[in-house]
């Protein structure tokens, strides 16, 4: 079954996780930003926007954890076509409707999904130098949402 998305509102924490909050770190409340839930899987692709280095913005799309709202990683890739890709090798690590103190628990899941995103570096090199093609069913998903035909001669 191939992945769906939709627009929704994720809520970022303003602090860090497991200290004391205090009245500087304002402790419960939150901000809204915009991502692309990919339907019934608990991720989200969220734009991330890093302070600029001279005069330019710079931002990159990571994933991030609907439930408490922290990216998976700090690990970030510069296209959406990358961040949807690393989203489908990392979806069936676990169940990530589960709320972030349960996933803390299992330290091999942040390592599974910093290799997802070395893998989805290379598959991404490889996809925009010819040297890899896509699947016929990540074709078949493409075509679903472009309308464009790839050549099957």
């Amino acid at each position: 079954m191939n992945p769906r998305y939709r627009t929704i509102r994720v809520k970022i924490p303003f602090c860090f996780r497991n200290h004391e909050h205090t009245v500087m770190c304002q402790g419960g409340n939150y901000w809204e930003v915009d991502a692309l839930e990919c339907i019934g899987t608990g991720l989200a692709i969220q734009r991330v926007w890093y302070p600029p280095s001279g005069w330019m913005l710079w931002d990159d799309y990571g994933l991030v954890h609907i439930a408490s709202g922290t990216l998976l990683l700090q690990n970030t890739v510069s296209t959406l076509v990358e961040a949807g890709m690393w989203l489908r090798k990392v979806k069936a690590l676990c169940d990530w409707t589960q709320p972030a103190y349960s996933l803390q628990l299992q330290e091999e899941t942040k390592a599974h999904v910093y290799y997802a995103w070395l893998d989805t570096q290379h598959d991404y090199h490889l996809l925009l130098t010819g040297k890899r093609l896509l699947p016929d069913a990540e074709w078949d998903d493409a075509e679903s949402y472009t309308g464009e035909v790839r050549d099957k001669a």
